[in-house]
């Protein structure tokens, strides 16, 4: 059954890439090929939006027939739905279905406006997908998936808390029979603002003042963006942290101090999903300072939440150090409400002409598969955020 049906999006001024943003109106046409006719029921069209989230445990349980303890597998998953809208392209009023020719149905979908971006992680995924079903009256139905890449942008001014300078304080006296009335160890760390967007420097301030006996090794500076993934019944969590900008500074020496600005730099060719309207997946971003101490004592190690963004914060200095404060953890709010989408497709059972408008159109068919697949294609991985930006803007 392939070369019958095809989903042609239009692409819109410069957005050649694929790429579609919240509240975007999507518009497009299906295109049905029989060159001998087609003995069809149905034709439908769905725009559906979710995350899901799924991994596997192993667990142990008492067997009772055989009186041990075993070990087994249990998956665990969830969904949360963002939209899904359905509507009959054609539908059939007798056997004969569709006559021979090229058969063509425009659609128009609006996007909600609150949704997160698209995201393939460890544990679980947001997708977005435009469907065509054929079902037919003898035989299984068939379809056909098109993936759409989604960007959320994150406007970082939306959030006024990532506008606060952070300073955060850690001491310690080192205790051992080596280091007899040994002095503290003070470890300080401060941040102009706490958002940011790919590309920018973190200008983090550092001052240590170790009294001590003993010489710190080293201070590092890490980011790490972590992914929370959730199932709700029953409540789970699995967790992936991936490193993405670090610098290792030199050693303070016993009875010395010293103080420094080090830079990190938000790599550009990073992915940053905005997922702050999913309730299942979860991204966060930490700053990690830690002060190196020779064994066997404990590192000075604490940690600043940071937001990335695509829009930067306006009229903020981010090369200016706050002055020392109470940390305060910071953190996106979250959107509990999610909007309706809207769709206006057209149903004639005649051919019609797509509309272009100087619109361009992606091809994607002709192939169907088979209506239990779950095969689905997973989107690319998005381009930067300057690029993001450009297409968004123009």
């Amino acid at each position: 059954m392939a070369d019958k049906v095809r989903i042609c999006v239009d692409t819109v001024g410069n957005n050649t890439t694929g790429l579609y943003y919240p509240g975007q109106n999507i518009t497009g046409r299906v295109e049905c090929l029989f060159p001998e006719g087609e003995n069809v029921k149905l034709l439908k069209i769905q725009f559906k939006g979710l995350a899901r989230t799924e991994w596997t445990e192993s667990e142990t349980y008492y067997d009772d027939f055989f009186k041990e303890e075993r070990t087994r597998d249990v998956t665990y998953n969830d969904e949360e739905v963002y939209f899904n809208a359905e509507h009959n392209l054609f539908q059939s009023s007798n056997e004969n279905g569709f006559s021979i020719g090229r058969h063509m149905y425009p659609f128009s979908y609006v996007l909600p406006q609150q949704l997160p971006s698209s995201f393939e992680g460890t544990y679980g995924n947001v997708i977005y997908i435009i469907k065509v079903t054929i079902d037919y009256p003898w035989k299984s139905s068939e379809s056909l998936v098109l993936n759409l890449n989604i960007i959320s942008p994150l406007d970082l001014n939306t959030l006024p808390q990532l506008r606060e300078p952070i300073a955060i304080s850690m001491d310690k006296t080192p205790c051992s029979c080596w280091c007899q009335n040994s002095g503290p160890i003070t470890f300080n760390m401060s941040v102009p603002v706490t958002g940011f967007i790919p590309g920018q420097e973190v200008n983090i301030g550092a001052f240590v003042e170790n009294m001590s006996n003993i010489s710190a090794e080293s201070v590092t500076f890490q980011i790490f963006q972590n992914v929370e993934y959730r199932v709700n019944f029953p409540l789970k969590t699995q967790y992936s942290e991936n490193l993405i900008a670090d610098c290792i500074e030199s050693g303070i020496g016993a009875h010395s101090e010293k103080s420094w600005t080090s830079t990190l730099i938000i790599p550009e060719n990073g992915s940053y999903p905005n997922l702050i309207s999913s309730n299942i997946i979860k991204m966060t971003y930490l700053l990690k300072g830690t002060l190196v101490l020779p064994l066997p004592h404990t590192n000075l190690t604490d940690n600043v939440n940071l937001v990335i963004g695509s829009v930067p914060l306006s009229g903020v200095n981010i090369g200016l150090l706050g002055p020392p404060q109470t940390y305060i953890a910071t953190a996106p709010p979250l959107e509990d409400t999610v909007s309706t989408g809207h769709i206006n497709v057209s149903n004639d059972s005649q051919p019609s002409q797509a509309i272009s408008n100087g619109h361009h159109s992606m091809n994607v068919g002709w192939s169907l598969t088979g209506e239990g697949s779950k095969n689905f294609e997973f989107i690319d991985a998005p381009p930067s955020y300057d690029e993001a930006r450009e297409l968004h803007y123009n």
